[in-house]
C-alpha cells in the first residue's frame, strides 16, 4: 500500500534528491533566519505608533498587511514548493513559522509587555499543521488533476484574502493582498491552458469557501 501511494505521489511530483545534505542546512537555516527576522519586523510595525513610522510605511499599511494571513501564506507556498521534496517542504515551512512566532512573541512579551495566550495559541496551533499543509503544497506545480486541485484552493484561498465580495457587491481588500494573489497565481503558473483552469477552480473554491461551507 505504501509503495502504491509512493508511486501515485511520484506521478504528480517526482522529488529532487540530488541536494547536498549541507546544502539543505544551510537553506534551512536562511529559512528560520527569515523567519526570525519577519517576526520581529511585523511586531515591531505593530507596536510603533503609525504617525511613528515613515511615509510610505503609513501609506502601504505594511502593519495591518503584515498582522493578516496573506503574506504569511504566500511565504509558506514559495517555500513549499521550491523545496527539493515534500518533506523538505515541511521541514523548511516548519522552521519558517517557528522563527516568526519565536521573535514575534519575544518581543510582544519582552518589549511591548503583554502575554496574548488565546492569538498566540492560535498560530502554535498553525505551526503545527503547517509541514503537512506544506507537505501537500509541494505538489500544487506537479501534474495532473491533483495538482491542479491544490494549486487552485491555494489561489482560491488567497483570493479570498485579496478580495472582498458578496451576492451583490465585489471590491479588493487592498492593493498589497491583490499583489500577493498575483504572485502566488506566478509562482504557481505553469502554462496557458492550466492557468485558466487553475483561476476557473479557484473562484469556484472561494465562493463555495464563502457561501456553502458552514
Amino acid at each position: 500500500m505504501a509503495k502504491t501511494t509512493k508511486s501515485f505521489l511520484n506521478e504528480i511530483r517526482k522529488p529532487e534528491h540530488g541536494a547536498l545534505p549541507g546544502r539543505q542546512i544551510i537553506n534551512s537555516v536562511l529559512v528560520i533566519l527569515l523567519g526570525l527576522a519577519l517576526g520581529a519586523a511585523a511586531k515591531h510595525l505593530d507596536f510603533i505608533p503609525s504617525n511613528e513610522l515613515p511615509y510610505l510605511v503609513q501609506s502601504l499599511d505594511l502593519r495591518n498587511f503584515f498582522s493578516r494571513l496573506a503574506v504569511w501564506i504566500l511565504i509558506a507556498v514559495i517555500i513549499s514548493v521550491y523545496s527539493s521534496t515534500p518533506v523538505r517542504a515541511g521541514i523548511n515551512t516548519f522552521l519558517f513559522f517557528l522563527g516568526m512566532l519565536t521573535t514575534y512573541y519575544a518581543y510582544t512579551i519582552y518589549i511591548a509587555g503583554f502575554f496574548p495566550g488565546d492569538y498566540m495559541l492560535i498560530w502554535v496551533g498553525l505551526t503545527v499543521l503547517s509541514p503537512f499543509l506544506a507537505f501537500i503544497c509541494w505538489y500544487a506545480t506537479g501534474e495532473g488533476k491533483v495538482s491542479l486541485l491544490i494549486s487552485a484552493t491555494i489561489t482560491g484561498v488567497l483570493f479570498m484574502q485579496a478580495f472582498s465580495f458578496g451576492m451583490f457587491y465585489f471590491g479588493a481588500i487592498s492593493y498589497l493582498e491583490v499583489l500577493v494573489w498575483l504572485v502566488g497565481i506566478a509562482v504557481l503558473y505553469k502554462t496557458p491552458k492550466q492557468l485558466a483552469a487553475m483561476l476557473g477552480a479557484s473562484i469556484v473554491i472561494a465562493v463555495s469557501i464563502k457561501f456553502v461551507l458552514p
